[in-house]
């Protein structure tokens, strides 16, 4: 890859963090960027935005003056900030279960963006829905990896750009290729297996962020925190080796849920007037299959935080 992006949600210390660990002529091969989640009053939901081409203290500024689209969108022209709204079939669980998502007002908040984002965490009818919404509207299109375990490189987009400043103008000027894979049960139990093996072949106590916990039961989240935060258990292989083997047995089923989830959200769409957006359209490129490209042509992979350190 040419351009590496790290977009935390909601602050740019993982980008700092990253940059003291750098050295300076790496250090231009990272574009500054964060994942900023915004509820827009007119709409009754949340979505996210991607910004890039900002410092943490622009960032700062952005959260403490932006409560809406066309406050963001007027604060990103005037200081030449790009804005890409994320994952445009996705919204926040609690306010699905609140029932205040009204997918049909997607291509509303949709137009509001010149760039539209493919995601490896959604299925393929997700995803072609929102390419098909693109084209509708006349947006472009990147795709991401939104890793949340450290797997990147499964989604990237190829723009022309000898600088970054170049690469992503070429994407606004609608000059991208984006490449997916997109999710599947085999690859998302692959990955999760994968961090399961990663935390315990440390063998050795990991402390686990808060932030990173999402279960929605704190008694769960204490009791994972304090085993896996355990020397004790951690470095004891006739604990810890049975527990990992619980642990990936233990994700079959959530995996399948979360598949079940999405295909929900399917259905959901397909009931709504955004029915047609389903159609067939042309097959992304995979990834994984490599092809010769002109040198003038950069790649950049864009993931988000691991939740583990």
């Amino acid at each position: 890859m040419d351009y590496f992006v790290l977009t935390d949600h909601d602050t740019m210390s993982g980008y700092e963090s990253l940059l003291r660990e750098l050295p300076a002529v790496d250090q231009r091969l990272v574009i500054p960027a964060v994942e900023h989640a915004l509820f827009e009053p007119t709409l009754g939901f949340s979505i996210h935005i991607n910004l890039f081409q900002l410092d943490p203290d622009t960032y700062a500024d952005l959260r403490r003056r932006v409560e809406t689209l066309t406050d963001l969108a007027d604060f990103c022209a005037q200081r030449h900030i790009y804005m890409q709204y994320n994952h445009p079939t996705w919204w926040e669980r609690d306010e699905i279960k609140a029932g205040v998502v009204d997918v049909t007002r997607v291509p509303e908040a949709a137009r509001h963006f010149t760039v539209l984002e493919l995601n490896a965490g959604r299925t393929p009818a997700l995803n072609r829905v929102t390419e098909n919404l693109a084209r509708s509207l006349g947006k472009h299109l990147t795709a991401g990896s939104d890793t949340h375990t450290g797997e990147v490189g499964r989604a990237y987009t190829e723009a022309p750009g000898q600088t970054a400043a170049s690469f992503l103008a070429g994407i606004w000027q609608g000059k991208a290729t984006p490449s997916i894979c997109n999710m599947s049960y085999r690859g998302m139990l692959a990955m999760i297996h994968g961090m399961i093996d990663d935390v315990f072949d440390h063998r050795r106590a990991v402390r686990v962020r808060k932030s990173a916990m999402d279960s929605g039961n704190p008694n769960v989240e204490r009791l994972t925190r304090s085993i896996l935060g355990s020397n004790r258990v951690m470095r004891n292989g006739w604990v810890r080796e049975p527990l990992r083997c619980m642990l990936k047995q233990v994700a079959r089923p959530i995996v399948w849920n979360l598949l079940a989830h999405e295909r929900q959200l399917e259905r959901e769409l397909r009931a709504s007037d955004l029915h047609e957006l389903f159609e067939s359209t042309i097959k992304l490129q995979d990834p994984r299959l490599e092809s010769s490209r002109p040198e003038s042509v950069a790649r950049a992979i864009c993931t988000v935080e691991t939740p583990a350190s």
